[in-house]
């Protein structure tokens, strides 16, 4: 049975397929015009939001395509909501809200968010690897990510949850290279799986 989230995901994949196309001079959808009114639109849009919501007193802390972080203090919520609903008005655009407790970030794009009931949102370097077609992931040292996450949620020193960590699998970082990858004169192939070990030496080199 497919889930409000599914049928959202596959809209979206739509939708983005669709303006991907308006750029593309080989698509029946091309159309350089629409592409910029889409693109320089929304960004304009968006730094009118940012704009009023600085000049209400909040602050922006990060923004990208997708939206904006606010800092926004309770007692104020209805300040900000009312700017907010103001852009909304002028716009005609609507928003939706996701609220954090904190906010850990590398980037605008690399980050971990926790949320109020203690849940944590991961994104980028720190996402958890997607499963395609059943296989095993890519992973990226997982248990590093999984010890700042133990430790910004709740004060878990680092070496603990490493420690702690019996699945070899958190470790492993999985990478495709270019050329053929070789370790003390032994062929690894172009996809290579190693993990960070006190014991090992030398270094992983290509062709």
């Amino acid at each position: 049975m497919k889930t409000n989230d599914d049928v959202s995901g596959s809209l979206k994949i739509v939708n983005n397929g669709a303006f991907g196309k308006l750029g593309s001079k080989w698509s029946v959808l091309f159309a350089p015009d629409l592409m910029i009114q889409v693109t320089i639109g929304g960004q304009l849009s968006l730094l009118m939001l940012i704009e009023m919501v600085e000049r209400a007193g909040f602050r922006v802390v990060s923004a990208n395509t997708d939206g904006i972080v606010i800092i926004c203090p309770t007692d104020e919520e209805d300040a900000l909501a009312a700017v907010i609903a103001k852009w909304e008005r002028l716009t005609g655009f609507e928003t939706e809200e996701t609220e954090y407790s904190a906010l850990h970030s590398r980037d605008v794009n690399n980050y971990i968010a926790v949320k109020p009931d203690g849940s944590v949102k991961k994104k980028g370097a720190y996402a958890e690897p997607k499963i395609v077609a059943s296989s095993w992931p890519s992973p990226l040292n997982e248990v590093c990510s999984d010890a700042v996450v133990e430790y910004v949620t709740k004060g878990v020193p680092i070496f603990k949850t490493i420690h702690a960590c019996r699945d070899i699998r958190r470790f492993v970082t999985i990478r495709t290279v270019k050329g053929d990858a070789v370790k003390d004169g032994k062929y690894l192939g172009k996809a290579i799986r190693w993990y960070y070990s006190t014991d090992a030496s030398g270094s992983i080199t290509t062709n």
